[in-house]
């Protein structure tokens, strides 16, 4: 719990401190909350062309965060392509990926039932994309 009690500030910070500087910076880092990584992710997003770019994450949470009790955990590892359709300030971003990971579970009971299970899944994104301040 002590993490997400961190953490959740912080997202508003990132959240809202890039978006004056729009086209400047090629590579951005942000935090995610309740994203394609799940319940948080930290990224790197990189501009690879003029309206393509590609994002790399990395998530990482336990049961501890949502409840403040537990050992069951779950890693991801967001790998996603954008592309933004559009001109003037407001584009149409669209986009999808693989996220690959882990989880671990373990069962109250102890004993065969933990359980350690691989995650692939794919992910997709559509929204709009604001390059002014609002």
């Amino acid at each position: 719990m002590k993490t997400f009690n961190f953490l959740f500030p912080l997202f508003f910070l990132c959240c809202f401190s890039g978006h004056a500087q729009a086209d400047v910076a090629k590579t951005s880092v942000y935090l995610e909350l309740l994203g394609n990584g799940g319940l948080y992710s930290l990224n790197v997003e990189r501009k690879l062309t003029s309206n393509f770019y590609g994002r790399i994450g990395f998530g990482s949470w336990s049961s501890d965060d949502l409840w403040g009790a537990g050992e069951n955990s779950i890693v991801t590892f967001p790998v996603m392509g954008n592309v933004l359709n559009g001109k003037g300030s407001s584009k149409l971003e669209v986009g999808g990926g693989i996220l690959p990971g882990w989880s671990k579970f373990k069962s109250a009971f102890g004993g065969e039932s933990d359980r350690g299970n691989t995650i692939f899944n794919l992910t997709g994104v559509v929204g709009i994309s604001l390059s002014e301040t609002l």
